[in-house]
């Protein structure tokens, strides 16, 4: 089985047909993933894949349409140093040590997020749905 590095492999604009995302992607016969990036408001026409597709927001808003259905995830950024320490069982997010000078420096600063993913049942109705799907096959 091969490693893949994704800041190893080349970035292009992976499927122009589908969408306008940028970056690395692996495919496999059962699975598919990517380190993919999309501008604001941009996304992809709806389609289809053979194999499982994993999806992992970093950074952002996402909202996709899966089974007829309208999912979003948001990732937000926990600011509270106080949850983020219990969120690491008591340690605190920033690491500290004497440096050669005597003086405490700074080393390290964990970072955690909240994802929220909900189902969006008001957002567009099944005209807007079925005028989407309309213009995607006729795209195709």
């Amino acid at each position: 089985m091969p490693v893949y590095r994704f800041d190893a492999l080349k970035k292009e604009h992976v499927t122009p047909k589908h969408s306008r995302a940028f970056g690395s992607l692996v495919t496999g016969e059962q699975l598919e993933v990517g380190m993919l990036r999309f501008k604001a408001g941009e996304g992809a026409n709806e389609h289809a894949h053979p194999q499982e597709q994993v999806l992992v927001v970093l950074s952002g808003r996402v909202r996709m349409k899966i089974g007829g259905k309208i999912y979003e995830m948001t990732l937000v950024l926990i600011h509270d140093r106080a949850e983020v320490a219990q969120l690491q069982r008591g340690r605190d997010p920033v690491t500290k040590e004497i440096g050669p000078d005597g003086k405490e420096h700074i080393t390290q600063v964990t970072h955690w997020w909240r994802v929220y993913q909900r189902n969006i049942p008001e957002y567009g109705n099944a005209s807007a749905v079925a005028a989407s799907d309309k213009a995607n096959a006729e795209a195709q």
